[in-house]
């Protein structure tokens, strides 16, 4: 579409997160063009907070070597950590001071199956799908935000 890697997945990150967490309400970034393989940024690194006080943070490099790509978003706590993956499905991670746990999720067949039939039955009448463009609108805030574009 033109925006590059980050437009195209950090919003499914920074929506789950915002679903997790609730709503981020501050957001800056650092953004680069360090492969020149097109005009969008290509490294981005970013700190944001959401409602209740939580900071958090991310780092998005799509030049780097291959041996550096890594799907996963950690969780720090004070018994502990999660880390899991939004994209390759890779195990999800639980470690505390008794070891570390991992829990295998499948791959669903079809990813967006639910929100293509939700977006049919709403055409139809049939139910009210309630993925718009206004629900989308604080994603698109936090990611103007981290890029520095208001």
């Amino acid at each position: 579409a033109g925006g590059g890697y980050f437009y195209d997945l950090a919003p499914h990150q920074l929506d789950l997160l915002q679903d997790i967490f609730g709503v981020i309400i501050e957001a800056r970034g650092i953004r680069a063009n360090r492969g020149g393989l097109y005009e969008a940024e290509d490294s981005v690194s970013a700190c944001f907070q959401f409602e209740n006080g939580l900071p958090g943070s991310g780092s998005w490099g799509f030049v780097g070597h291959e041996s550096a790509r890594n799907d996963r978003i950690l969780l720090i706590g004070n018994q502990g950590s999660l880390s899991f993956s939004v994209f390759n499905y890779s195990p999800i991670e639980v470690h505390t001071s008794e070891g570390t746990q991992r829990i295998e999720v499948p791959n669903p067949q079809y990813v967006h199956d639910l929100l293509i039939k939700n977006v049919c039955e709403h055409l139809q009448g049939r139910g009210i799908c309630t993925a718009t463009s206004v629900s989308a609108t604080s994603i698109n805030w936090v990611m103007d935000r981290i890029l520095g574009k208001y």
